[in-house]
């Protein structure tokens, strides 16, 4: 599935990187899920969040098996992207799936992905299909990073914030309270790693 900023090339190696840790791992920006799904093999209790409620839900829903639609047709984006849809349902999963799987670029609703002959949608599908056993051992949480990480001295910390003066997400973001609290937890005796 498309992401802006996804790891699916580096994800193996980003998690090899990391040191062994007895605690819980904490994954605060979960995004296209690859790290995720290299972390649960590799820790025994990885709890991954994402500030994209919709997002989380998507992966909650893959987790217990569900698969998103294989077909997007251009004529129904506006209809999902403007989509209020109940949280936690299937219908916010489906959007969340259809925004960032069939997006130019992976960008959340920025515009339908077109000019080749490639389907996105069954794209996305078989990429979360590669991913849902690993992100189906994961704890999944959303809410912002500041108030989800909940980590103990001992626990490992891997964050992949966006980037500062870059194309913005959908979400404000401000770096550099991100970088106080990092600190703040690595003084604590957290384990913290920020790609």
């Amino acid at each position: 599935m498309q992401y802006l900023g996804g790891k699916s090339r580096t994800a193996k190696k980003i998690v090899e990187s990391l040191p062994p840790c007895e605690g819980t791992v904490w994954e605060p920006f979960m995004g296209g899920g690859w790290v995720t799904a290299k972390l649960t093999e590799r820790y025994d209790k990885v709890i991954a969040s994402d500030m994209h409620d919709d997002l989380v839900t998507l992966y909650k829903w893959v987790s217990d098996g569900w698969e998103p639609p294989s077909e997007f047709p251009e004529s129904d984006y506006h209809h999902w992207k403007y989509l209020e849809p109940e949280p936690g349902s299937e219908e916010a999963a489906t959007k969340a799936f259809f925004g960032y799987a069939c997006s130019f670029g992976g960008r959340y609703y920025e515009g339908y992905a077109r000019g080749s002959s490639r389907n996105y949608a069954a794209t996305g599908c078989r990429s979360l299909a590669r991913k849902q056993p690993g992100i189906a051992k994961a704890e999944l949480r959303s809410g912002s990073y500041e108030t989800v990480v909940q980590a103990q001295p001992g626990d490992l910390v891997y964050c992949d914030p966006p980037f500062a003066d870059t194309k913005g997400y959908q979400f404000k973001f401000d770096s550099e309270e991100f970088w106080r609290w990092a600190e703040r937890l690595a003084k604590s005796g957290v384990l913290v790693y920020v790609s």
